[in-house]
């Protein structure tokens, strides 16, 4: 009976503690892949998944990494199944994670027309600052298209329209100004066409350089996926989260029909509410080319610039067939605005 129990204890107890711990070690590293190969799968088509939509994309290779780690260093806890379902999270995060390494070797063009935008949700335009320091902020970034949004403002709980188009001409003698509800489009250049489009949340202004080339503009502000004022346990919560479905996939669907059809060169940007690892990105990345690419910033972030610590890029700049970016930056707001605000110079090629 001594000699039983004396062959259950210390020995026992050091080889059965890491086999509980791969064990433990395989069904987090299963559960992790699951998740992240499901936010891959599901994201922008199934509208619940749009809770996961919080998750900062730096969290998916971040996690996977630290458990590849986990799953390799320690040899006593050492297993191949962990090991290997670890390295397939790190693989699948990639896409995922919202970096950027292609803005280390970005090559700039060289040729063409130089054209400066700027993309900027104004977060309830001047709203709470004196606004002719509002309208000199934006004469000084000296763009030649202002693509803005949230031409509105919060006052009483709920958002109301403004109407400050005396402001905006004072501001920007001889400019173009086109207004549609909340989107502002400012253009130094001569606008040749604003065609409709199907969404309130989209304008296309099309203008044209001084070399004679045309290229289009989208300015869009896709909605917030999420309602922060009503309890994720409440059924308005759910309700909210599947119409802002609706009515995300409703913009991006009149972007993606309006420039498919749409050969010329152009730049779509504005605030997208999408980060780079929830699957609406793929319907405007699909479109061009992320301006981003030429900034330098492997990892750019534009959200939220009121805190010194951001976590996503919910800013996008894309250009497309012929036009390029030559440099981008993400400009602080200087407490104005929770979105920092995009700036490219680019080359436009093109006929006439």
């Amino acid at each position: 009976m001594s000699d039983t129990i004396l062959a259950e204890t210390p020995a026992a107890t050091e080889v059965t503690r890491p086999s509980r711990w791969r064990r433990s070690l395989i069904v987090v590293a299963s559960a992790w892949t699951l998740f992240v190969l499901l936010n891959l799968l599901l994201s922008g088509r199934w509208w619940p998944w749009l809770l996961f939509s919080l998750v900062p994309p730096i969290v998916y290779p971040a996690g996977s990494v630290v458990l590849l780690l986990v799953a390799a260093l320690p040899r006593r806890l050492r297993s191949r199944a962990s090991i290997a379902l670890s390295i397939v999270a790190v693989v699948l995060a990639g896409p995922q994670s919202g970096l950027l390494p292609q803005a280390l070797w970005y090559q700039a063009p060289h040729a063409g027309e130089q054209v400066r935008v700027v993309g900027w949700n104004t977060e309830y335009w001047d709203q709470g600052e004196d606004r002719s320091a509002f309208y000199s902020r934006l004469r000084r970034l000296d763009a030649d298209v202002y693509l803005l949004s949230e031409y509105l403002n919060f006052t009483g709980g709920r958002i109301v329209p403004i109407d400050d188009r005396a402001a905006l001409d004072q501001a920007f003698p001889g400019y173009h100004i086109i207004v549609k509800g909340q989107l502002v489009t400012v253009s130094r250049l001569p606008v040749v066409g604003v065609p409709g489009t199907s969404d309130q949340d989209l304008l296309r202004v099309d203008v044209r350089t001084p070399h004679g080339v045309r290229f289009s503009t989208y300015n869009l502000h896709v909605p917030a996926q999420l309602d922060p004022t009503s309890s994720p346990l409440s059924s308005r919560f759910y309700t909210t989260l599947r119409q802002r479905a609706h009515d995300r996939g409703h913009t991006y669907r009149a972007l993606r029909g309006s420039a498919e059809a749409d050969h010329s060169p152009g730049v779509i940007a504005g605030d997208l509410n999408t980060t780079a690892s929830m699957g609406d990105l793929r319907e405007a990345a699909g479109l061009g080319e992320d301006a981003a690419r030429a900034g330098g910033d492997v990892y750019p972030l534009s959200w939220n610039a009121h805190h010194p610590i951001r976590l996503w890029k919910l800013d996008w700049m894309f250009t497309r067939n012929g036009l390029r970016a030559r440099h981008y930056r993400l400009l602080d707001p200087q407490g104005t605005s929770d979105h920092r605000v995009q700036l490219m110079d680019c080359l436009v090629k093109g006929r006439s």
